[in-house]
């Protein structure tokens, strides 16, 4: 189960580490100039505290709909790896 699980985080990270290449591609061709290490670095508050809490919350807010996606692939794919699990047990002991 270890090595499956193994697995399936790979195949996730590698599908998350696409999708951020094909983003960034899309950015940096529709936009002249782009300093993608820049972007690669994160991004900045404001100096004043309720401006940064303001960022904060709407940064928060965007990523709502894309992290609640991931934890629901999250689950199934737990799921799946329980499945495969038993699966793999019930012929593997006939």
């Amino acid at each position: 189960m270890i090595a499956l699980s193994s697995q399936m985080r790979e195949r996730l990270r590698g599908a998350l580490h696409m999708g951020v290449k094909r983003a960034l591609a899309v950015i940096s061709s529709h936009y002249v100039g782009v300093d993608l290490p820049a972007i690669s670095d994160g991004y900045v508050l404001p100096d004043d505290d309720e401006e940064a809490d303001a960022a904060v919350m709407k940064l928060m807010e965007a990523a709502e709909g894309p992290s609640m996606t991931l934890a629901t692939l999250s689950m199934v794919s737990h799921s799946l790896i329980r499945v495969l699990t038993r699966t793999y047990s019930f012929f593997e002991n006939e």
